[in-house]
């Protein structure tokens, strides 16, 4: 019998993971008015744009520096890293809430902001907690992670459709009780050795910073246009993204499976190629099956498609380079151009704030010209971070 390609179970994973979000959407559509739809999506959006923006990189960290596994293959400095990411996680919560505080004052929304925001921190600290299973490419425990949390937000989503906007908080907070329980019964036990607090978070920073850049020029659009501009344009933008992202599953798997195999130099070029090309075929089909779908499936999330069709256009073209991006970052972190490349997102970051506060007024179509644009403009950076030659033949051998 053969084996099913590593590739195949991240994706399949990571698929059941976002489509169990986008079932909270469905659920909120059949279940809520339109006001407070458009808040709960919008939120939705909020807290996967914090998630990205303070994730400290330590799961990056893991995978790229191996050395931080021991002999036995436990993850060394264990309990002081999960400290980081705890901290890291509970400002994701924060975060969130109070951005739904000045978005939203009613208290039902605020109340459901509160039940996101545990069980999204609560996500992020479990993900990291899987990431020795990355570093040692056992891909199909690492794929158990995405479908715990399928199920835990599919749940939720079912109470959300039952029951309304307060038992959906509420099962939000028992379904992160129940990850919690269940990390701490599965996840790789430390070597128990510990490290000062800020040694570990210093180390993470390049990593850290990258992830938090790149937050900023993809959810940036869909958060500051619900803050400066219009909250139903927003909910738009939100939701058509809801419809394409669960695509780049693709493009990230990839990565994450050509990761472990891009870091030794030798042939690391034709693994390169290999995977980039996969991307962008990739990349065009999806791009493809977005724009079939959209018609027959916006309005089951809340959204006429002819109040959207631009909005999917510029999204779905923006696709296939978005997936040979995710390849291109792979490839420089590989290659240990880390703040190279967090000095390419933080220029694509920057464009995408001020192009959006300038877009905002425009409404969701200006929005999403934009998410095109940085797109383009990061391609065209990481080309020439991943592709150009380090300077000096230590600089492309270790991390320091």
């Amino acid at each position: 019998m053969r084996r099913v390609p590593p590739t195949t179970v991240v994706i399949a994973a990571a698929l059941a993971a976002r489509l169990a979000l986008l079932g909270v959407v469905v659920a909120a559509a059949a279940r809520l008015d339109g006001e407070a739809f458009d808040s709960v999506v919008y939120l939705l959006a909020v807290f996967a744009g914090a998630q990205t923006l303070l994730d400290p990189g330590l799961n990056l960290l893991y995978v790229a520096r191996w050395p931080l596994l021991d002999a036995a293959g436990r993850p060394r400095l264990w309990r002081t890293a999960l400290r980081v990411q705890v901290v890291a996680s509970s400002l994701v919560a924060a975060s969130g809430i109070g951005i739904a505080v000045a978005t939203d004052a009613r208290s039902s929304v605020l109340t459901a902001a509160c039940g996101l925001g545990v069980l999204t921190a609560v996500e992020s600290t479990v993900r990291f907690a899987r990431s020795p299973w990355h570093a040692s490419q056992q891909f199909t425990r690492y794929a158990a992670v995405d479908v715990s949390i399928a199920i835990g937000r599919a749940s939720t989503a079912l109470v959300l459709a039952v029951a309304g906007a307060t038992a959906f908080a509420a099962a939000n907070v028992i379904v992160a009780a129940l990850l919690l329980a269940w990390m701490a019964l599965v996840v790789p036990r430390g070597d128990g050795r510990r490290e000062p607090f800020w040694s570990v978070a210093r180390a993470t920073l390049p990593y850290g910073a990258s992830t938090a850049f790149s937050a900023l020029y993809a959810y940036a659009p869909v958060i500051l246009l619900g803050l400066v501009g219009d909250l139903r344009a927003a909910a738009v933008v939100a939701v058509v993204s809801r419809l394409t992202q669960p695509a780049e599953l693709v493009p990230a798997a990839i990565a994450n499976v050509h990761l472990p195999r891009l870091a030794p130099c030798a042939k690391r070029g034709a693994v390169f190629r290999r995977q980039v090309v996969i991307a962008a075929f990739a990349g065009a089909a999806a791009a493809a099956a977005v724009t079939i779908a959209a018609p027959v499936v916006l309005p089951w999330l809340g959204v006429a498609f002819r109040d959207a069709a631009a909005v999917v256009a510029l999204l779905a073209l923006s696709l296939p380079i978005k997936f040979v991006n995710y390849q291109l970052v792979a490839l420089a972190i590989a290659s240990q151009r880390i703040v190279p490349r967090a000095i390419a997102s933080a220029m694509v970051a920057a464009f995408a704030v001020v192009a959006t506060i300038a877009a905002a007024p425009a409404g969701a179509p200006a929005v999403a010209a934009v998410v095109l644009t940085s797109e383009l403009l990061l391609l065209v950076a990481l080309t020439v971070v991943s592709t150009s030659r380090p300077k000096s033949p230590a600089a492309a051998a270790s991390f320091r």
